[in-house]
């Protein structure tokens, strides 16, 4: 996907554009299913909100409307999906929301380490960005109803997401640490960590300003996990 946002950006918007059309942007990469059974699924809940996020970032760089309005039923059934599955878990316990009120459902962790079903940060926060940017994308189009609908519920989301973020902080750990998957009190690993963080923070999901970006690099800078300021990816060491 960064390959890809690297040629629109430097201006080969149709190369850009003919990969998403053969790889992200196709029913096959999309697809669906109703519950985690197994390793191939494990993409499903964060590609729902990364490949539109991708689409409408080549279109901020392209301005091609024929282009992106090919691929509208696409973030359209995108934006749908992720609505229906929070409303999955707006269930109250003991008449109390849970932490995870309004997240997406149980799945794996949203990338190569599916044995463990949990709560995946990443996978929420991708599909919170790929519905913001799609309301983004119809009220350029012209479509202000569904463009509402969409930003009401990217805003409701992403305060849900601030403060299962605040919550989910281990300050008595030294050092503090934010697990990427919900109600963990320990690290996952490292190469989890490294690979994670980094492109969780590539979603912007923060306000640069409200100190929350400093849990998962504090934490990195802390632990010896960077090197030259980025999370060094160690496999299997």
């Amino acid at each position: 996907g960064f390959a890809m946002m690297a040629l629109a950006s430097f201006g080969f918007s149709a190369d850009a554009q003919r990969y998403m059309d053969g790889t992200y942007l196709t029913a096959d990469f999309l697809r669906k299913v109703p519950e985690y059974k197994a390793y191939p699924d494990r993409h499903q809940q964060y590609r729902n909100g990364l490949q539109p996020m991708y689409a409408v970032s080549a279109y901020r760089l392209s301005g091609d409307r024929e282009w992106i309005t090919k691929h509208l039923d696409t973030l359209r059934q995108c934006a749908e999906w992720t609505i229906e599955n929070r409303r999955k878990t707006m269930v109250l316990e003991d008449g109390r929301k849970p932490l995870h009120w309004g997240l997406l459902p149980k799945w794996s962790y949203g990338g190569d380490i599916a044995n463990l079903q949990c709560y995946a940060l990443y996978a929420n926060f991708a599909c919170w960005r790929g519905l913001q940017d799609t309301a983004w994308l119809l009220e350029q189009l012209g479509d202000t109803a569904s463009a509402q609908r969409y930003s009401d519920e990217a805003a409701e989301y992403r305060e849900v997401l601030t403060h299962v973020v605040d919550a989910n902080l281990q300050r008595d750990q030294d050092p503090p640490f934010l697990p990427l998957q919900l109600y963990a009190t320990k690290p996952v690993g490292d190469d989890y960590d490294q690979l994670f963080a980094g492109i969780l923070l590539d979603l912007l999901p923060f306000d640069l300003q409200g100190g929350q970006s400093d849990y998962l690099t504090d934490y990195l800078e802390r632990a010896n996990l960077l090197f030259c300021g980025l999370p060094r990816f160690r496999r299997d060491v």
